[in-house]
Order: structure tokens, then sequence, then C-alpha cells
């Protein structure tokens, strides 16, 4: 996908830079929407990533969910959707263990939870062993080294964890 959106990006650029217009057309994107009905004042729901203040009961405060939320002239309000069913929150939470792990990483700058995360993703742990995951870290520090910041393509991440 990365590599179309560049060559796209190129064909865009090249078109401009000879003068030459283009179509748009609206995406799947929410920013126009939202943008038309601040302006508008035209009420629309969208479903937006936003903070669980009490959103979804059974999630824990304070991580990303996803809800109805009607936006108006008087921006974006999040709506409250009460408890998720036990299996469904179940699930949920199994992801925001990840997120949590991840997020934590980068705050103390301790790349070995980046590898743990990894290792506790319900796709990872299903799809591969441990060492196969450990292997997939190290060759995502690799890939993307030069992107990372430099805590976290150090010595540190390539040290094995105990599981």
């Amino acid at each position: 996908r990365s590599e179309e959106n560049l060559s796209e990006y190129e064909r865009v650029r090249a078109a401009l830079a000879r003068g030459e217009g283009f179509e748009i057309e609206r995406s799947l994107e929410y920013a126009s929407l939202i943008v038309h009905s601040v302006e508008t004042g035209i009420e629309r729901v969208i479903y937006g990533n936003v903070r669980n203040d009490g959103l979804i009961e059974n999630l824990p405060e304070g991580c990303c969910v996803e809800v109805p939320c009607v936006v108006d002239r008087t921006g974006v309000r999040p709506t409250h959707v009460g408890a998720l069913p036990p299996q469904l929150a179940a699930l949920n939470r199994t992801f925001v263990n990840v997120v949590e792990l991840t997020v934590r990483a980068v705050l103390e700058q301790r790349p070995e939870l980046v590898r743990l995360a990894a290792m506790l993703d319900p796709n990872a742990s299903a799809s591969l062993t441990l060492d196969e995951i450990d292997a997939v870290c190290d060759e995502l520090v690799q890939t993307h080294g030069d992107g990372l910041p430099t805590w976290l393509r150090g010595a540190r991440f390539g040290a094995k964890v105990a599981a």
C-alpha cells in the first residue's frame, strides 16, 4: 500500500508541475465530514476513536475505544455505550494489554516491552512460536532501524527476554 501511495503521490505531483488538474474524490475518512458538520451545524454520527471516560463500562478507563460520536456546530461528542457483552470486553482487554505495554515501552524507553507486547498479541502468539516472534521483532528493527528512535534500535532490544 505504501508503494502504491508513493507512486500516486509522484503521479499527482508531476501532473501539478505540468499545470494539469486532477479530480478530487471524497475518501472514506471522516475529516471532511467533521469539518462540514462543525461549520454548517448539520448533525451527523461518526464512529470515532476516543479516550474511554466511562463510555464503555467494562473496558479500562483511559484506553482508546471506538464509539458513535455526534458531530455538529459544537464539535465532536462521544456517546455512552455502556457495558459490552463479556466475551467482547474480554477480547478487547486482550488487545488493550498489548497496547498498554507498547505505550509503556515508549514512555519508559524500554524496548524489551515492545518484544513482550508482540509475544502477548493474540494473533502473533496464535500464529508464531516465541522464537519466531523474537525473530520478527529483530527483522522489524533491522528493516525500520533508521526510522526508529535510537533507544529502540539499541542492543537492549536485541537482548532475549525471559518469557
